[in-house]
């Protein structure tokens, strides 16, 4: 059934402000993001209707110069360049929680497709002619409107990684969940016994980092800081926060 044009001007402006929020998104991606059907997105006319609107801005016209007048356009970009930077301006809350929520349906899609990608690619590598790497990625590309390149699939594929997830990007973390976990009761344990024994004032960011450097291994390259973040944050429903009676709490504990 064909919609009608609020309907669809509606899904065009959401799919606009879903290729500003990823740009690297291409326009069918975007499309699919906006709700848009498969057929929808692949549609030429419906797709130039949004990346006009993505664009925004006319084409440069370059005109050509005489070396006369190439000195004089240089100084004059160079004062321009020196000008006053454009003001950042805020996103508003509904706009962030827009946002939100057109980046959590895009990373959903994208990762129901690379999903599926590794599960196709795994099924038909034990047929005798199967499809290659490109070919699955090019099935899930018109199934969901999202590229996963053919070397992620075989990449994926070799670490065992079949109908999971893509890997998080980003440096691996320092430590494995486990260590991290025990580091963090420790962590609540070491604050809980100075508050009760009333050493609060040892409590501070620079102390509590000297504290953990001598956990760490020196072999270890860590943010002593990011590490502190993340054990504040682990730990923060067990800690009370305020001033107690140190005597009254020893002795009921």
């Amino acid at each position: 059934m064909p919609r009608d044009q609020l309907e669809l001007k509606a899904m065009v402006k959401k799919a606009v402000q879903v290729a500003k929020d990823h740009p690297t998104l291409k326009v069918p991606e975007v499309m699919r993001v906006a709700k848009f059907t498969l057929e929808e997105s692949r549609d030429r006319t419906l797709q130039m209707r949004v990346r006009r609107l993505i664009d925004g801005t006319p084409a440069s016209i370059t005109v050509s110069q005489s070396p006369a007048q190439t000195s004089m356009s240089t100084l004059t970009s160079a004062s321009n360049a020196s000008g006053p930077t454009p003001k950042k301006i805020r996103m508003t809350s509904v706009a962030a929680g827009q946002k939100r929520v057109n980046d959590h349906a895009a990373m959903m899609v994208r990762k129901a497709a690379h999903k599926k990608a590794t599960t196709i690619y795994s099924s038909e590598l034990q047929k005798p002619e199967g499809m290659s790497a490109k070919q699955v990625s090019q099935l899930v590309l018109g199934e969901f409107g999202v590229e996963i390149k053919a070397r992620t699939i075989q990449r994926e594929i070799q670490e065992g990684r079949v109908g999971v997830s893509p890997k998080k990007m980003g440096p691996q973390r320092y430590f494995p969940q486990k260590t991290f976990d025990n580091l963090a009761i420790a962590f609540e344990s070491y604050i809980k016994i100075m508050q009760l024994n009333g050493h609060g004032g040892a409590l501070s960011n620079n102390k509590l980092k000297i504290v953990l450097k001598k956990c760490v291994s020196p072999s270890i390259s860590c943010d002593i800081t990011s590490l502190l973040r993340r054990l504040q944050k682990a730990a923060a429903d067990g800690i009370v926060v305020g001033k107690g009676k140190n005597a009254e709490d020893r002795r009921v504990k």
